[in-house]
């Protein structure tokens, strides 16, 4: 007999450390089934077995669950299908969650899951494309900017840095496939934008199909024009 989908969460995040509660497991079932369900119809995900969806979307985006404060206002930009932003949100109902996504279908599908799953207080859900919609981007700042396999991780260096308040974090989810010749992402290296240095790198494998991958923050120490 396979295993059920919040069997496969609960086993794969013991392995990599995680700890999710029961409710926001069961959220993540309610999400799951909506996405299998909108898949039939537009593209959202490549990934649609139950093992491949608990690896490479869910618990890949849980990862940074336990770094982030009590209450903490976070911008996840080309939120697609809901990863990680709508998982992050899902797995801590403290956090004040805003869910940035271009295409008007993708939208249409985070507003129904967001409605099914009952998660509609303290998240919000954007229809707007970073930097190129004619109305402005508001000219607030977060403490806390992801965004997951929507940029190479230079060029999504480059264009959240200036979205971070004083003493932020942007999060790069190294080890995600930006096309061909991405490399990978090497902090180290990297051409970061003034004003942004490396805080922690936190390297974990995928618990079922063994991928390796890194998770790098980057810390404002001032706040960028």
């Amino acid at each position: 007999m396979s295993e059920s989908f919040v069997d496969l969460l609960c086993r794969g995040a013991d392995r990599m450390g995680l700890d999710l509660d029961p409710e926001g497991l069961r959220l993540l079932q309610v999400h799951q089934e909506v996405l299998l369900k909108w898949a039939q119809r537009i593209n959202l995900t490549t990934v649609l077995e139950s093992k491949d969806m608990v690896d490479r979307l869910y618990l890949d985006s849980a990862v940074i669950l336990s770094r982030l404060a009590p209450g903490v206002r976070l911008l996840d930009v080309g939120s697609g299908a809901g990863f990680p932003g709508l998982v992050l949100k899902a797995l801590r109902p403290d956090l004040e969650v805003c869910l940035m996504e271009a295409r008007r279908r993708r939208v249409s599908f985070l507003r129904q899951a967001v409605r099914d799953m009952g998660i509609g207080q303290g998240l919000e859900i954007r229809w707007q494309r970073l930097g190129i919609d004619p109305e402005p981007l508001p000219k607030e700042r977060w403490p806390e900017l992801i965004s997951r396999a929507t940029f190479p991780p230079q060029i999504w260096c480059e264009t959240g840095a200036p979205m971070l308040e004083a003493g932020g974090r942007l999060w790069v989810m190294a080890g995600q496939a930006h096309g061909d010749g991405d490399d990978g992402f090497d902090p180290s290296a990297a051409r970061l934008p003034a004003g942004l240095e490396v805080e922690e790198e936190i390297p974990y494998a995928l618990p079922y199909c063994g991928l390796k991958r890194r998770v790098v923050s980057l810390r404002a120490f001032r706040s960028l024009p």
